[in-house]
């Protein structure tokens, strides 16, 4: 239609953070702390690594509806920074499943 394509990078994350208003009574600012707060930022920015545009974490990959997405696992990488696990593998989100058919984990 001769509109410019728009090109996003997103990451996404599952885990536990705190949020709300943090500060005094005088400087109310509402925030997100947490370690896991910062992964999906990390995700995203990792597109531009692997030349992608969604990644997700494992946590988010293992809590997915069955037959809906269709993923490829890209790395390992160390997405804690305090973590007794080594590294998570990442997925790319290439597409919803349109079919009927079992979703699909590409190699």
């Amino acid at each position: 239609r001769g509109l410019p394509q728009v090109n996003i990078r997103c990451g996404v994350h599952t885990g536990v953070v705190m949020v709300g208003n943090m500060g005094f009574h005088s400087r109310m600012k509402y925030g997100v702390v947490g370690e896991n707060s910062n992964i999906p930022m990390r995700l995203e920015e990792l597109n531009k690594t692997y030349g992608t545009n969604m990644l997700i974490s494992q946590n988010t990959y293992e809590r997915l509806q069955p037959n809906t997405f269709i993923v490829r696992p890209i790395d390992y990488l160390r997405l804690h920074e305090v973590s007794d696990v080594d590294s998570d593998l990442v997925y790319q989100v290439l597409g919803r499943e349109r079919s009927g058919a079992k979703s699909r984990k590409l190699r």
